[in-house]
């Protein structure tokens, strides 16, 4: 560096000018109709920021400029009418514009409930678990309603501080429909949906199952059977036989085999023929679903949908 002396000093060209940053942007929702606009900049640059409502041609024009040594500059926008508003800032020097930022609309609405979501509602959810997060006014009741795979309904108030959480069970395969409820006295009532699909991998299913199936006594399942309704079985159960009636297969099968005699028998329900040896013994995995009446033998035996079968 030492053999190297400057012979001019050039003006920075265009493509040399450093990019914007900014620390604060208009919102995308607003009650008051005021906000800034905040960042850094090429130091010394004119910076112009103008506010275009859409359905008329009301025009807000600021100018400042940004400091000559840090770059900083700062507009306070103050919205005279509400609506929705286009709002851009431009960065030039003296009659060359170096740059120009062209921000998301800003809808300006006294009775909205203004809305910050500060989660993400994936396509496909992977995870058990989604968190549905955000901001709003505080002491406002917001509501989470889930249908589809699983049937979710929660209700929170907002605490000073206008935060929001709720943590969705997403272990069901299949498609979740959100909507997320906001109702405060003196706004307008609003409503954000989303829709989001699980996918479960057969292998995950196994092992939950195997993980959370209860087993209880023969007894206890018949005298309870109510409370046990939707939740894992797991047995290890004789078949007695397996038939078909209409759409679907029946298995009747029992926890205890005396010589030829089947005892303490529970009903199997299957889309599929399971292709099972009577007599044999297998794990069986399934959702209680009731009882199940074999019209054949005019009873009614503890019903479990199947999962899948550990041969």
């Amino acid at each position: 560096m030492g053999t190297f002396k400057f012979t001019q000093v050039l003006e920075r060209t265009t493509e040399f000018v450093g990019k914007a940053a900014f620390t604060s942007e208009p919102p995308s929702e607003t009650t008051t109709g005021k906000f800034s606009v905040a960042g850094t900049c090429d130091a010394g640059a004119h910076v112009v920021g103008t506010a275009t409502r859409m359905s008329t041609a009301d025009v807000i024009i600021l100018e400042t400029d940004a400091s000559t040594k840090t770059g900083k500059f700062s507009m306070d926008f103050e919205l005279p009418n509400e609506g929705v508003w286009l709002v851009t800032v431009t960065f030039s020097r003296g009659e060359e514009e170096l740059e120009q930022k062209v921000f998301n609309v800003t809808t300006f609405q006294s009775t909205l409930l203004s809305v910050n979501m500060t989660s993400t509602v994936p396509e496909n959810q992977t995870a058990d678990t989604l968190t549905v997060s955000g901001k709003t006014l505080r002491a406002t009741s917001v509501q989470c309603l889930v249908s589809g795979a699983i049937t979710y309904d929660k209700q929170v108030k907002t605490n000073n501080k206008g935060t929001f959480s709720f943590k969705i069970p997403t272990t069901v395969d299949g498609d979740y429909h959100i909507t997320i409820v906001f109702q405060k006295k003196g706004y307008d009532v609003r409503r954000i949906e989303y829709d989001t699909h699980r996918t479960v991998s057969e292998s995950d299913m196994k092992v939950r199952a195997r993980e959370s199936a209860v087993k209880p006594t023969y007894k206890t399942l018949v005298d309870k059977l109510t409370s046990y309704t939707g939740k894992t079985l797991g047995y290890k159960m004789y078949v007695k036989s397996v038939t078909r009636s209409g759409d679907e297969w029946v298995i009747l099968a029992a926890r205890k085999l005396s010589g030829t005699t089947f005892k303490d028998i529970i009903a199997v329900t299957t889309d599929a023929d399971p292709g099972l040896t009577v007599g044999q013994q297998y794990t069986f995995y399934g959702t209680c679903s009731g009882s199940y009446k074999v019209e054949s033998e005019d009873k009614f035996y503890p019903c479990m949908k199947l999962l899948f079968i550990d041969k």
